[in-house]
């Protein structure tokens, strides 16, 4: 069931077509194996003047080759079943596991440098943009291997690691449900738990449940899994120590993070309680947890959106209650009416350099 042609997405401004990505993953293989060589010749960070070009370089290499996997991963998630489009993926996310080991050696050499050096480092008026990207560099230091291996590790990934990522991705990619005569993908099928009909959604949640892939999807997590374990062993860290320092939270953050979720527990509860009211029944099930609740309106003033939401916000929190009433009131002069509207679920962002790209 495509969708109509103006929710699609236009992916022309980055690349017209697949001859254009080819072209674009030719040229920067090139750059990618010389900048790679350039990397690995780098001497200690602050003494050797060399920094203050490769470093630039390959910031901004990682920067075009960010923009063709993107487009090669929209390309190859809106035609699942192309295998040109996969194959467009498959080289997209070999070009970010390339562009992972051409950092491998300015990282090892920023994060196990000397104080002092990493000092003379950051004073360079040249990298003085890329100050961030080096002090992540050199947080990472107790989760790297030693230069040699971590090498070997970066360069085997795409194969070891990421390539289970995407088999993953076109198992799932390719699995239909059937509900209602139609053959749906599986984001097609979750959205019928958002409709008004509680039968549609039961028969939906039923479906989704009914996956004919769900084993061999298990076993690719499963692999990814085993890799990741293995490095977790070899580093001498538990499986939260990498996410940690890519996503730059302090370990005590997130502790405080997870004890605040678990205070915040009766208020969940007191949530799912308010729907099954709503609903007629003693608990929410999993196919009623989005859905919508109350009579639909067909239009609502803005003014009338505006003071609802701040009302269920402030009751919740007064700040925010407050604060919501003061910057959607500017927002309010330019929207006159509100449709109502499915729930759009965040996307997130694509994994820049030392992160797995589909793990």
């Amino acid at each position: 069931m495509p969708a109509p042609e103006d929710l699609t997405w236009d992916l022309s401004p980055i690349l017209s077509d697949l001859a254009a990505f080819d072209a674009a993953v030719h040229t920067l293989n090139a750059d990618l194996e010389r900048l790679t060589q350039a990397a690995d010749r780098l001497g200690e960070p602050g003494s050797d003047t060399a920094w203050d070009a490769v470093v630039p370089a390959l910031a901004d290499l990682s920067d075009r080759i960010h923009e063709v996997v993107s487009w090669a991963t929209c390309t190859a998630a809106a035609h699942t079943d192309r295998d040109d489009a996969r194959r467009a993926d498959a080289q997209a996310r070999a070009l970010y596991s390339a562009s992972t080991r051409a950092w491998s050696t300015p990282v090892s050499l920023v994060a196990r440098c000397s104080a002092d050096a990493f000092a003379r480092l950051l004073a360079s008026p040249a990298l003085a943009d890329h100050r961030p990207a080096l002090e992540h560099a050199r947080a990472r230091r107790p989760v790297l291997l030693p230069p040699a291996e971590q090498q070997l590790f970066d360069e085997l990934a795409n194969d070891a690691l990421h390539g289970w990522g995407q088999h993953y991705q076109v198992l799932s990619g390719r699995l239909r449900i059937e509900l209602d005569g139609q053959a749906l993908s599986p984001s097609q099928a979750k959205n019928r738990l958002e409709s008004a009909n509680p039968d549609l959604r039961r028969r939906a949640q039923d479906a989704i449940e009914t996956d004919s892939l769900a084993d061999d999807c298990a076993e690719s997590l499963s692999r990814i899994i085993g890799v990741r374990s293995t490095l977790h062993k070899r580093l001498g860290v538990d499986e939260l120590a990498i996410p940690l320092v890519e996503q730059r939270i302090q370990r005590q953050t997130l502790t405080a993070l997870i004890a605040s979720c678990q205070q915040a527990a009766p208020l969940v509860s007191r949530y799912l309680a308010a729907r099954a009211r709503l609903s007629g029944n003693n608990q929410v099930d999993w196919q009623d947890l989005t859905a919508p609740m109350g009579k639909p309106r067909t239009n609502r003033t803005y003014r009338d959106a505006r003071a609802l939401v701040a009302d269920q916000l402030h009751a919740f929190s007064p700040s925010w209650g407050t604060s919501f009433a003061t910057r959607s009131a500017t927002a309010g002069s330019k929207q006159k009416t509100a449709q109502p509207s499915a729930l759009v679920p965040s996307v997130p962002p694509f994994p820049g350099p030392g992160k797995a790209a589909s793990s």
